[in-house]
């Protein structure tokens, strides 16, 4: 545990599971106080002032709000993921996975997602007390680190989060609003971002170890910076050895953040479990607004004209990176789903966050306008593709194990065969030898004589 008081600098929260720690310098200069930290500490691997992040989203183009009315007819991007297919072979999700929404927090009185809100095992809601002893009272749907300062508080005040929710796991067969891509999921936020869209780099990193500690299966991204970060960095390097699928927005500069750089997207051009989404538009072409990249840009997802949740119960329309991401965290929860309850697989064991990012990526169609391929890595989002891709690597698993399962029988067989033989040989030696001593002397010099 670090000093709370180094000089005139205090420390003001701690991501434990990372080693990483958060430092008010409000009455000193960062730059001071991490060139003298450094030099009297050999045990600190680095020191960094903070950082200003923003969320991934563009002013509305079409601002109309709609109430009641089922609004699935305007969700085009739901035709072009492919859901339809997935559905009806009730390919709809599992309550089972956990995902974890690093955004402005979730309107938790909309009642277009009561039925797949996250509810910590750890916690007896509104008993007033930390049970499950993380610091966090009653944190039942999620947690808030905002300047440093953690609490339950996860009410949605920008209304960004609640949309990025919706697109995910709205209720679906509910009869009012819009259908989440997913119909089953178990969405948890960590609220790090201001009523403004506005949110510390110390506080994100804080959210990514509450991920971890709740043991979320995805982590949700629709924000970014141009800055890199170390801490971030660490935090995506523990991710990536946890096997955690991370999926994150692309940004909205119309940029190739190959050379513009973009983070945390640009962790996906390290990690393979770390999916950067563009987005694209209803002639399914890349979005003009849209970040692209060959290498920083995986894929791209329904981006424009999104039919989403809004604040106080209602529905808007938006556009940008930040709510195509999270069309494909959702096809991501029906995968994990898929293998949970048609294959019997333990979602939680190693490889599967990789096994799952691999039949996404590989599952992508590509773009009708070929002026647009490799803009991206793969092409846009496709459901059934990825499915088919899933499919397809759980068989060449299986059919490893088949092949090493039949050469390792072929060898034991050739060893017992030749051991049996052996043993054989053994035997009939021995049955030679005590028939030989056996035989009479009047037996031998007959069977002389027959031999003359």
């Amino acid at each position: 545990m670090r000093p709370r008081h180094i000089g005139n600098a205090s420390l003001v929260s701690s991501a434990e599971t990372l080693g990483l720690y958060i430092y008010d310098l409000s009455n000193t200069s960062a730059a001071v106080f991490c060139s003298c930290l450094m030099h009297s500490d050999n045990t600190i691997a680095f020191c960094e002032p903070d950082q200003r992040v923003s969320l991934s989203a563009v002013d509305a183009q079409t601002p109309p709000v709609y109430t009641d009315d089922p609004l699935i007819p305007k969700q085009w991007g739901l035709q072009a993921l492919g859901v339809q297919t997935p559905w009806s072979r009730h390919i709809v999700g599992y309550q089972g996975v956990r995902v974890c929404l690093m955004d402005s927090g979730i309107d938790l009185s909309h009642p277009d997602l009561q039925q797949n809100l996250y509810s910590n095992p750890g916690e007896v809601p509104g008993n007033g007390i930390d049970d499950d002893g993380n610091g966090i009272v009653d944190d039942v749907h999620g947690a808030a680190f905002l300047n440093g300062q953690k609490s339950n508080d996860i009410n949605d005040q920008n209304g960004h989060g609640t949309l990025v929710a919706g697109v995910i796991g709205a209720t679906t067969n509910n009869g009012i609003g819009i259908a989440g891509v997913s119909w089953n999921v178990s969405m948890m936020a960590c609220r790090f971002m201001d009523a403004s869209g506005q949110g510390q780099l110390s506080d994100a990193v804080s959210c990514y170890d509450y991920c971890l500690t709740q043991r979320a299966h995805i982590i949700h991204n629709s924000w970014g910076s141009a800055e890199f970060s170390q801490a971030l960095s660490v935090a995506f390097q523990a991710l990536s050895n946890r096997d955690v699928l991370v999926v994150t927005s692309a940004g909205n500069d119309g940029a190739d953040t190959d050379t513009v750089y973009h983070y945390p997207s640009g962790f996906s051009a390290m990690y393979k479990t770390v999916l950067s989404v563009g987005a694209i538009d209803q002639s399914l072409a890349l979005a003009s607004l849209s970040n692209y990249g060959a290498k920083t840009v995986q894929l791209s997802a329904p981006g424009i004209s999104i039919e989403g949740l809004a604040l106080g119960g209602q529905y808007v329309v938006e556009s940008g990176t930040s709510f195509a991401a999270p069309a494909v965290t959702a096809m991501a929860v029906m995968l994990y789903g898929y293998l949970k309850l048609n294959h019997s697989i333990n979602i939680d064991t190693q490889n599967v966050a990789t096994l799952i990012a691999d039949a996404i990526l590989n599952g992508t169609s590509p773009y009708p306008d070929t002026s647009y391929t490799g803009k991206t890595a793969q092409g846009f989002a496709y459901l059934p593709g990825s499915l088919t891709s899933l499919d397809a690597g759980l068989a060449a698993v299986n059919y490893q194990t088949t092949a090493i399962g039949g050469a390792v029988g072929v060898v034991v067989g050739i060893v017992i065969g030749l051991v049996a033989m052996f043993f054989i040989m053994l035997l009939a030696f021995y049955l030679y030898v005590r028939y030989q001593k056996s035989r009479s002397p009047i037996d031998e010099q007959a069977a002389s004589l027959d031999r003359n």
